[in-house]
């Protein structure tokens, strides 16, 4: 269908889902043309892709100062029941790579491309448990509205990967962005 070539994302890792309008929806952890991100490769876009192979760049991402949209989106999108999709980032804030600033998001973005960011992770404590960071996997709607999901990082310490070390979390947030470790 298409043909990445870096201005309109680079890398997609994720499975595309189809939009009840019949489009699809994914990501890329590279590319895009934010004038914000500093990582040579570029820092990920949100597309569409209509079945007959005709891309859209919805939205680039790290294309607010600091990053504070987030960046390198490694998961699908899920599109709710109110027709937006919601998705995760895995980091936030570059170049400062999750050591003392949020680390990773989770976004609402419409099917033509308004972002919000519902919730900035932040991985600088080290307390124990850890608050959740590096959402690297997508998000699933409940039957109660709200969205569940899993971060690689933050919880209880002893695991030994990662920055601080800690095993990481499953939380749900509503479609409002409040977020409560489960």
């Amino acid at each position: 269908m298409h043909s990445f070539n870096g201005t309109d994302g680079e890398s997609p890792q994720a499975a595309l889902v189809e939009g009840l309008d019949g489009k699809f929806y994914g990501t890329t952890v590279y590319g895009g043309v934010a004038t914000s991100c500093t990582s040579p490769n570029g820092c990920g876009t949100i597309f569409t892709i209509v079945p007959d192979g005709t891309p859209v760049t919805l939205y680039d991402l790290c294309s607010q100062a600091d990053c504070a949209d987030g960046y390198f989106p490694y998961a699908s999108l899920v599109q709710g029941t109110d027709g937006n999709f919601y998705g995760t980032t895995a980091e936030s804030a570059y170049p400062d790579f999750c050591f003392s600033t949020p680390c990773g998001t989770v976004f609402k973005i419409t099917p033509s491309g308004t972002l919000t960011t519902l919730y900035a992770f932040n991985g600088s404590s080290e307390s124990n448990p850890a608050p959740p960071y590096g959402p690297m996997a997508g998000l699933v709607q409940g039957t109660d509205g709200n969205f569940y999901g899993t971060t690689a990082y933050g919880g209880n310490g002893g695991c030994g990967y990662g920055s601080p070390g800690y095993c990481g979390t499953i939380f749900k947030i509503t479609p409002d962005g409040v977020l409560t470790t489960l």
